[in-house]
């Protein structure tokens, strides 16, 4: 037997009546289009609780994008990737790559990929080099994007899983998920989601509560093809987002506003992505589009309706290159996040 409530509110004349125009529109009674707007609420704003985040995180497998494209990483990183650029901290050295694979060891992500392009040596060497701090995964791979081979964490050292063929173009991050999505089935990995963290950004988001925020816009749209993480707290040089209530609008290269607005953030290359995202990337790269996830993947999924949602974050965030390792001391946050590594948090 369901049970109903009387709910008596006192609303302006000006707000009774465009409700009433909605309601007209929508040929509804205004206490049903009312009711329906309070469930839609409720339901949107549905808590959702740490034993469901866990079992979310069970099932993600953690992306890192490591290589780059070969003009940038020659011109630009100085023959250097920027997930491996040396940070140095009372005179021992640090990597950006492994900053982030800490961030997903303490979100509790038990698998990983490093997917490295051009510039793969340094990346290997570092990641082999760095091993007895990454005892936490299950499985943590390395994948060589130029030929598909596959390094798997085996005790002290990255044993060959998969030998690739032949050498293949990269084409961007879109490209580099198609190709993992390949991979994957190859090794029998199941699992529901993708944790992506481009491997030259660094921050302090807790990435629980971003899977937090993903499920609890999924639960409202079950179409939601993924979250984005969104910095209210940048200039809007590049990447800018538009939002509202909750989900992507659209995304600018390089707006007329140069501070955040209302309603405006910054694209920072972290993001919780539905297995659902592989179909319109197939599509955009028989379209012949670019296939940069951020630049045009998901710009483009936008652009023909489907569904992104947005995770407000505040605190600070850096994307390294050269000017950071040239000037690391102008940066106390590379300091802080290093020493919580120290410190095992």
């Amino acid at each position: 037997m369901s049970h109903e409530r009387m709910l008596n509110v006192r609303i302006s004349e000006e707000l009774y009546r465009k409700i009433k125009e909605v309601a007209e529109r929508r040929k509804v009674s205004v206490s049903e289009l009312v009711r329906g707007a309070l469930e839609e609420h409720v339901r949107r704003t549905r808590p959702i609780g740490d034993a469901e985040v866990k079992k979310c995180l069970e099932n993600v497998v953690g992306v890192i994008p490591a290589g780059g494209k070969e003009v940038d990483w020659i011109k630009e990183y100085c023959a250097t990737p920027r997930p491996v650029l040396t940070l140095l901290h009372e005179g021992r050295e640090y990597y950006p790559l492994i900053l982030i694979l800490k961030s997903f060891e303490r979100a509790g992500v038990r698998r990983v990929c490093v997917m490295g392009g051009y510039g793969f040596g340094l990346v290997r060497r570092v990641l082999e080099s760095n091993l007895g701090l990454l005892e936490y995964f299950h499985r943590l791979y390395l994948i060589d994007e130029r030929r598909g081979s596959v390094y798997v964490k085996d005790g002290s050292k990255l044993r060959e899983e998969r030998r690739g063929e032949e050498e293949r173009e990269l084409c961007g991050t879109g490209g580099t998920l198609l190709l993992l999505k390949e991979l994957l089935e190859d090794l029998n990995e199941s699992y529901d989601t993708l944790l992506v963290n481009y491997g030259d950004i660094l921050h302090d988001i807790d990435l629980r509560e971003l899977v937090r925020r993903h499920l609890a816009l999924k639960s409202s749209y079950e179409d939601l093809l993924g979250t984005i993480a969104v910095s209210t707290n940048a200039d809007l040089d590049f990447g800018a987002v538009m939002y509202r209530g909750g989900l992507v609008e659209r995304f600018e290269e390089r707006p007329v506003i140069g501070r955040v607005a209302e309603g405006w953030g910054v694209n920072i290359g972290v993001a919780v992505l539905e297995k659902g995202i592989f179909a319109p990337i197939e599509g955009l790269r028989r379209a012949g589009g670019g296939l940069d996830l951020f630049g045009s993947v998901i710009p483009w999924i936008v652009k023909r309706g489907r569904r992104v949602g947005v995770y407000l974050y505040r605190g600070e965030w850096i994307d390294v290159g050269l000017k950071v390792k040239q000037h690391q001391e102008k940066y106390p946050f590379i300091r802080e996040l290093i020493e919580r590594l120290k410190a095992g948090r």
